[in-house]
């Protein structure tokens, strides 16, 4: 696993513990922390799902598996065109 990767995978599972805890302040009691408002936790808890967990792991997996062709141009041959 290229080291990029590594950090990636790591980074994604860190951002889904968040989104968890804040998927966990969310289902609190009501008379525990009753000034954390819920509608500034879940757009969060979304958004660190989504973008933080998911979309690293999506990235890292794809820099890992996708070839890189350093010895012929990425394209193919460019006469052609």
């Amino acid at each position: 696993l290229p080291p990029l990767s590594r950090w990636l995978v790591k980074s994604g599972f860190i951002s889904l513990a968040l989104a968890l805890l804040f998927e966990a302040l969310l289902a609190r009691p009501a008379a525990l922390l009753p000034d954390l408002p819920n509608t500034a936790l879940h757009p969060g808890a979304l958004h660190q799902l989504t973008v933080g967990g998911l979309l690293q792991l999506i990235t890292s997996v794809a820099f890992w598996m996708f070839p890189r062709h350093h010895h012929r141009p990425p394209r193919g041959d460019e006469r052609l065109g």
